[in-house]
């Protein structure tokens, strides 16, 4: 029957989806011990227009900033571009987030 598909459609899809692997966090930070590490936290740093000594409410006014000037809806006609620059916003926010955790600033 009908109901039976389903129910065996809906049974292989949770399987597929509980085998897959979670996908790896956007904002990762490499290990402290990398060698690029201090090159992306200056992108990072870049990105949000940061200055190296910056702290954590400088952080998140320029992260506040940055995502309302590059919000998909606040610039309709250029959805897909502000979406790309809206994601690395919100990376870039994230990993640094993290970086001043671990640091304690």
């Amino acid at each position: 029957s009908v109901r039976d598909e389903q129910r065996e459609l809906v049974r292989r899809l949770s399987e597929l989806f509980w085998q897959a692997p979670p996908p790896p966090s956007a904002g990762e930070l490499l290990p402290e011990d990398d060698p690029r590490y201090p090159e992306q936290v200056a992108m990072y740093l870049e990105l949000l227009q940061l200055p190296p000594t910056a702290g954590s409410s400088e952080l998140k006014r320029a992260y506040k900033d940055l995502a309302r000037k590059h919000h998909p809806d606040k610039n309709l006609g250029s959805e897909e571009q502000m979406t790309a620059e809206f994601q690395a916003v919100s990376e870039a926010y994230a990993a640094l987030s993290e970086y001043m955790r671990r640091a304690g600033i």
